[in-house]
């Protein structure tokens, strides 16, 4: 994916895990961190291929990712999502804390289309199923 700038010669490669936790605690938990320790041979971790950065690229450390989606029912009736979110990430450079604060905003927004645009059309799924049943 292609970053804007302070971040567009930046490079994270991230193990991330999903947790489906609907039926138990009514949410979807997600953690993850940087993979650090591959094949530097072969650019492989696991069974997964690594690309390779581009010249002039800094790996980024994403020390913790974590975040908790909760589908919820609004007061209109129409379906919604609470995220929270944490990130402890190293950007390998100094940025100002106005930047950072830009970032995570900017970040933000980004995840919110993307998780509006994955769940704009749950007609006929599994997921959409589930939610009729917890409506009941």
């Amino acid at each position: 994916m292609k970053m804007w700038w302070p971040l567009n010669d930046r490079d994270a490669v991230v193990h991330v895990r999903a947790f489906d936790v609907l039926d138990d605690y009514d949410a979807i938990v997600i953690s993850g961190h940087s993979v650090n320790e591959y094949n530097l041979d072969t650019n492989v971790y696991g069974n997964v291929e690594i690309p390779k950065m581009e010249d002039g690229t800094t790996r980024t450390d994403v020390k913790t990712a974590e975040a908790v989606i909760e589908p919820q029912i609004l007061k209109n009736g129409e379906f919604g999502t609470k995220v929270i979110a944490g990130f402890e990430v190293n950007f390998n450079m100094f940025l100002p804390q106005k930047i950072i604060s830009w970032i995570s905003r900017t970040f933000a927004f980004y995840v919110v289309k993307a998780i509006r645009q994955r769940t704009s059309d749950l007609n006929g799924t599994t997921y959409q199923q589930r939610m009729n049943e917890n409506i009941a």
